[in-house]
């Protein structure tokens, strides 16, 4: 079988630095999400 890339180590980087920051309360930013529309809760 072809391996174009190994992304084993990239992804357990990628996922590790992401459950890093959600925990931690950096992600989502402000910048980074969306507001529900007021209507939208009633």
């Amino acid at each position: 079988m072809r391996q174009y890339a190994q992304l084993g180590d990239a992804i357990t980087e990628a996922v590790s630095q992401y459950a890093f920051d959600v925990r931690n309360g950096l992600f989502p930013s402000p910048a980074e999400a969306y507001e529900n529309p007021e209507d939208l809760l009633e």
